[in-house]
């Protein structure tokens, strides 16, 4: 009797390892078909059967089948539970949800008595095959379409504050938005100098390395991509570094990108951080437009001529002159008087040794 009873405490112990993980009850588009339950084995070591286990939100109950003749979730993976709906009518989550990710659904067409009700939270719970709870979580109804309720820490408990609001679309089948990852660098931006910047400058970019992960980070490689408004990525980074700095859990490290300087021009720099392991690669890039002029020298362009009394039926006018040996883009220069500033909003090449007449100017008193 008493080995009988240590099997049956020790059945039940294993498989109260598998745990809810996500519920979307108020999906974008149709709910009967798009409605979704996460489960999630927390055992690093042991594989546990879903025969026979159930489902249920407190007034009807759902068995839990398979689509792929599979049943059996593998250490810390990830099953997503859909009505039989889905299979039938739509694709929506097939090009998100992970290809390790464990496909199910149910016996019914939707999921409890009448759905997932969306005005008022209801107690989702699975049940084992003897009906025993092995997990429960009343979900919350304070979401957005297509924003799910996640499980914090999936190690942790199924309490209240364990749990969350996703980030829009929710991560069927895939880690938590609101999940700490076993590995997660984040990079994020914090300024760069000059800006804008000269042709004759150096570019400065300051960025912030956070692990936001469970373990230390040895390594960060860094690359920074560019693409100007002209032309295709370059083939290779124009920058690339690899950061020995070791990271612990929960801090971060300032760094300083030095680039060479550029051609004139509008450039989109995409700055990547890499390392061994990472979980989580939402946040690993971002994105900066970076405006470099070309240097002048003074008197590189006169004013030539003022035209600053004109007759009724004209305008005032300024002549300018090209006394440099390259073509000069007028857009975004400015012109002014001691009270007041106006911007050449057109774009102007202004050729080597030539004369230029911007008009009018509506421009008082001395230039």
């Amino acid at each position: 009797m008493k080995s009988i009873l240590f099997c049956l405490l020790f059945t039940a112990a294993s498989h109260s390892q598998i745990v809810l993980s996500e519920i979307m009850f108020n999906p974008k588009g149709d709910e009967r078909t798009l409605e979704y339950i996460e489960l999630f084995n927390k055992s690093k070591t042991t594989s546990l059967s879903l025969k026979n286990h159930m489902l249920t939100d407190g007034q009807g109950v759902d068995q839990i089948t398979t689509v792929t003749g599979e049943l059996s979730l593998q250490p810390e993976q990830f099953a997503l539970v859909l009505s039989p709906t889905y299979y039938e009518k739509s694709t929506a989550y097939d090009s998100i949800v992970p290809p390790e990710t464990l496909w199910l659904t149910i016996h019914n067409s939707q999921f409890g008595a009448y759905g997932l009700n969306n005005s008022k939270g209801e107690p989702v719970s699975l049940l084992s095959p003897d009906s025993s709870v092995l997990s429960s979580y009343t979900y919350t109804v304070d979401n957005d379409d297509g924003i799910s309720d996640e499980k914090i820490d999936l190690y942790g408990s199924d309490a209240a504050d364990n749990w969350g609001n996703s980030q829009p679309g929710g991560t069927p089948g895939f880690l938590n938005s609101i999940s700490p990852a076993s590995h997660d660098l984040s990079l994020e931006y914090i300024d760069h100098f000059p800006a804008p910047c000269s042709d004759q400058d150096s570019v400065t970019i300051l960025i912030l390395l956070t692990n936001k992960g469970l373990h230390a980070i040895e390594y960060i490689d860094l690359i920074v991509e560019i693409r100007s408004d002209t032309t295709e990525p370059h083939g290779s980074p124009i920058y690339q570094s690899r950061l020995t700095n070791r990271i612990p859990i929960s801090d971060s490290v300032r760094n300083t990108i030095k680039l060479s300087p550029f051609e004139p021009g509008r450039y989109d720099l995409k700055i990547k951080a890499n390392t061994e392991k990472d979980d989580r690669l939402s946040n690993n890039s971002i994105n900066l437009k970076l405006l470099c002029y070309p240097l002048f020298s003074p008197k590189d362009i006169l004013i030539n001529e003022i035209y600053f009394d004109p007759a009724p039926d004209s305008s005032e006018w300024v002549e300018l002159y090209n006394n440099s040996g390259q073509t000069i883009n007028l857009c975004n220069w400015t012109f002014s008087d001691s009270r007041t500033r106006i911007r050449v909003q057109r774009v102007y090449n202004f050729y080597p040794v030539n004369i230029f007449c911007l008009a009018p100017l509506h421009l008082t008193g001395t230039v």
